[in-house]
């Protein structure tokens, strides 16, 4: 079950890598305008910090990380929760919402399921 963490450092360094390399080409290729340059490096950044979280825990497993897991399921849930919203209310693209929402959604009930099991 560990593994989850590491599927969530994966995927969090591939979004990290696409919202601060590029942006502009995935905004095209989803069919969403592109906000300010600005909000998909702190996006970036934010995805970067979250995957070496998610990596410390896979490689180390530190004492007490599991108290940090409802939060990262949390966090991600929402994530989908809003990506779902966005689209209906919003208009973000589709592929976009499935991509971005969708994959931390996942995540996040596979975090939840590592708390179960």
């Amino acid at each position: 079950m560990k593994y989850i963490f590491l599927v969530a450092a994966l995927w969090n360094l591939l979004g990290g890598i696409n919202f601060l390399f590029t942006p502009e080409k995935q905004a095209r290729d989803m069919k969403y305008p592109i906000g300010n340059r600005w909000e998909s490096q702190y996006i970036a950044i934010m995805a970067f910090i979250f995957c070496a979280m998610y990596a410390m825990i896979f490689f180390y497993q530190p004492a007490g990380y599991l108290t940090f897991l409802p939060f990262f399921a949390a966090a991600k849930i929402l994530i989908g929760i809003s990506a779902a919203y966005c689209h209906r209310k919003h208009n973000m693209p589709l592929p976009f919402s499935i991509i971005f929402g969708g994959g931390n959604f996942v995540i996040g009930v596979l975090f939840i399921l590592y708390l179960v099991f």
